[in-house]
């Protein structure tokens, strides 16, 4: 997401990002607080998805009837979601939400700069 107030463009990996999380935590703008990666929300990600680690962001999105989740890589990192063991765990959420397993379909895609890679596990 791009976040005008520390001049974040979109689908750019934040320059924050600091090998604890956040360098700005506690100043962060009221978007960044609002925002709720999947990794902080849903204990079933091992902490090998911490994104300051895993150069990925999960973030899930509900638009009307349509759900998706979206794995945001950092640039600098491009094949990184292509490396175990997170390759599996995307395809394993693809294909849940391909199958609706959770209770509800969702679309899943892999994000890379201005690149959208659609996943279909």
């Amino acid at each position: 997401m791009a976040v005008p107030d520390i001049d974040k463009p979109a689908n750019s990996w934040c320059s924050h990002v600091c090998t604890t999380g956040c360098a700005i935590y506690p100043r962060r703008p009221e978007q960044c607080r609002d925002f709720h990666c999947m990794w902080l929300i849903d204990s079933r990600f091992p902490d090998y998805w911490f994104p300051a680690k895993s150069k990925i962001v999960i973030n899930p999105k509900l638009v009307g009837e349509n759900a998706y989740v979206a794995f945001v890589v950092d640039p600098a990192y491009p094949n990184r979601w292509r490396e175990e063991p997170w390759f599996n765990d995307i395809k394993k959420l693809a294909r849940a939400g391909l199958k609706g397993l959770l209770g509800q379909k969702w679309t899943t895609v892999v994000l890379v700069g201005d690149d959208r890679i659609p996943i279909v596990a």
